[in-house]
């Protein structure tokens, strides 16, 4: 039998320490297997590293229901998943589609906003954030 540990590695500029997470399905990092009947040493499975980058006109292709990416500063977030989930429905995400929602996104509580890390799916063409750990 084994247990599955899970460590995050991220630098969100919105957040001065990383968040604990939640539930195993949010994030793809680096996974330790822990053998519960110590047969021999834990091992370690690193999780593939993914480094996104995406041009404003690329994230700009992806503005409807099917398909709706966001920028956030210098991140990139696909929202399509929770345009279902959002508390004040789909409408305000699909007003910024495709485009920046910098603004939009800043007036929402630190819980709100830590947990919209599982959505993010790369950084911005030349943002200073450009090494990203997923």
């Amino acid at each position: 039998m084994y247990a599955r540990a899970l460590v995050m590695v991220d630098s969100d500029p919105l957040s001065p320490s990383p968040p604990l997470p939640t539930d195993a399905s949010m994030t793809s990092p680096l996974s330790i297997n822990l053998a519960s009947n110590m047969d021999g040493p834990a091992k370690k499975t690193p999780a593939p590293l993914r480094k996104r980058v995406f041009s404003k006109e690329e994230v700009a292709t992806h503005n409807s229901e099917e398909s709706c990416w966001l920028i956030v500063g210098n991140d990139v977030y696909d929202v399509t998943a929770f345009l279902a989930l959002h508390p004040a429905g789909a409408k305000p995400l699909l007003r910024r589609a495709g485009g920046d929602a910098t603004r939009d996104f800043s007036f929402h509580s630190r819980t709100a906003q830590n947990s919209w890390r599982q959505y993010k799916i790369g950084v911005l063409e030349g943002s200073e954030s450009f090494c990203l750990l997923m």
